[in-house]
């Protein structure tokens, strides 16, 4: 397979991924625009709808990419299939298990930074932490999916339905709490602005 190929193939696995994440940030966005004090419930929204939905669009979606999987692995074979599925799933949850602890690790030093800043005038801003952790997020998610379905297309028991939603919903939540925080980060900002001007 080239590496064209090999991309065109993430991308169509990834499209749950995106969906979920456009839903939630297009509810955000429209909600904060049109009602501002919706803005929570209207995340909240995202952050219920957007995971299933992308749960939804891999099953429809699925048996397609899984069939040419199958047929690609049945081609060549196993001697010992009691001996790889064991292996398939020991591999899979150590690298699912390594992907979590990354996502969370880097969320969590984040989070810890904007807390450090918040008090402080330094020159890094916390509006620029909140978007880069919401992109790392988002990318995290991401790889784990892309981790998940390939282990899938080897073993059908792995990266079910439930762990897909478990993953969309967690990538949600922190998705959620730092454009909560980049939008509260504007808040302030703009109530500075409006509070220099009137003051001169």
């Amino acid at each position: 397979m080239t590496s064209a190929e090999q991309f065109q193939q993430d991308v169509r696995t990834l499209i749950p991924v995106l969906a979920s994440f456009v839903l939630i940030l297009l509810l955000g966005t429209v909600v904060r625009l049109a009602s501002p004090p919706y803005f929570a419930w209207g995340l909240l929204v995202g952050v219920a709808v957007g995971p299933v939905l992308g749960v939804l669009i891999n099953l429809w979606d699925e048996p397609r990419r899984l069939h040419r999987a199958e047929a690609a692995v049945s081609q060549i074979g196993n001697a010992n299939d009691a001996t790889v599925a064991q292996d398939d799933a020991k591999l899979y949850l150590d690298g699912k298990m390594q992907r979590y602890s990354l996502l969370f690790s880097v969320n969590g030093g984040v989070f810890a930074i904007v807390q450090i800043l918040q008090p402080k005038n330094l020159p890094i801003n916390t509006d620029t932490l909140s978007i880069g952790a919401a992109v790392f997020t988002v990318l995290m998610t991401m790889d784990i999916w892309l981790w998940g379905s390939g282990m899938r297309k080897q073993q059908a028991e792995l990266f079910r339905p439930m762990g897909q939603l478990i993953l969309l919903m967690i990538g949600a939540l922190l998705f959620a709490g730092w454009f909560i925080a980049w939008t509260q980060v504007l808040r302030t900002d703009h109530a500075i602005e409006r509070i220099m001007l009137l003051n001169r």
